[in-house]
């Protein structure tokens, strides 16, 4: 077991952009707490408000690797959102309509419906992304009424005359020839809240001078020696 914790932790630290002289020393400082040698032989009291996060961040051994590598799991906060979707997609396959559907059948269904929604745009060729200035004409063309839409309409003549016959005045005329044209973009904020850029991904975990060594190394070889 420790050695597939072992072989599990070096390649998630390899897999953060941590080069073989930090691995090994992340490998070392496990073995530490394996043995609960100083650092990792403080007293911890799980009955205090005392929580792991707090008896890690207070471990200090070299670059702390490890105390590292115990925040950032730490920190992660478990959801069943990726199961609420599940359920409400499963919905649709099993329900009033259809309920003789085996076990395996559901699951299967289900399967290769998160599959396509996961690599739709691997999977399927005809998808593409279109450019900012392509959405913003076609919803320019969507809001801005078209005059094709008004080729029934009654010619300026049959209008006069039908608001004569009725007792209009000029005004009534005239704002019933009008086209309102809705632009919004003064109506609505079309730009992003945030801007996020997806081409840099902070290493967060590399705050510290330990990234000397060779990038590309076998983790498994690593951790047996």
């Amino acid at each position: 077991m420790f050695l597939q914790l072992s072989t599990t932790a070096a390649t998630l630290w390899k897999s953060w952009g941590h080069k073989q002289k930090s691995c090994k020393d992340l490998l070392e400082q496990l073995r530490a707490y394996k043995l609960k040698k100083a650092p990792y032989n403080t007293e911890f009291s799980s009955t205090s408000s005392e929580s792991p996060i707090d008896w890690w961040l207070t471990i200090f051994d070299g670059n702390n690797q490890l105390q590292r590598l115990a925040t950032k799991l730490f920190s992660i906060s478990p959801h069943s959102a990726s199961c609420e979707r599940q359920f409400s997609s499963l919905g649709w396959f099993f329900g009033n309509r259809r309920q003789r559907l085996n076990l395996e059948t559901v699951e299967s269904l289900e399967k290769v419906h998160r599959y396509i929604l996961s690599n739709a745009e691997k999977e399927l060729s005809y998808t593409k992304t279109y450019e900012e200035d392509y959405i913003r004409n076609l919803v320019s063309m969507a809001t801005v009424n078209n005059d094709d839409e008004y080729d029934d309409l009654p010619d300026d003549s049959d209008l006069t005359d039908l608001n004569d016959e009725e007792g209009s005045d000029t005004n009534s005329s005239q704002n019933t020839n009008a086209i309102a044209q809705l632009d919004i973009e003064e109506t609505v904020d079309l730009l992003p809240w945030v801007v996020i850029d997806p081409t840099f991904v902070p290493q967060c975990t590399r705050s510290f001078s330990d990234d000397d060594g060779e990038s590309d190394f076998d983790v498994a070889d690593l951790v047996k020696k």
